[in-house]
């Protein structure tokens, strides 16, 4: 099986979610979205727990109002 090499064709055509939790026991997780085909950072969220709500309000949402992704 060949592998389909990475191809994002335009800016909002893939977006990427990071998420890092290494500072959790000091209470700061870190989410962060990238878009595939620049590489900008699109949106960055600091929150002091992990809650999918807060990142859907405050940083999914907000890019798809702001760049329609």
């Amino acid at each position: 099986m060949n592998p389909v090499p990475y191809r994002a064709d335009y800016f909002g055509h893939k977006l990427h979610l990071d998420q890092n939790e290494k500072l959790i026991m000091y209470g700061v997780t870190h989410v962060c979205a990238i878009d595939g085909f620049s590489g900008k950072i699109v949106s960055f969220l600091s929150m002091p727990i992990k809650n999918n709500i807060e990142i859907y309000a405050n940083l999914y949402r907000p890019i798809i109002l702001d760049y329609g992704l």
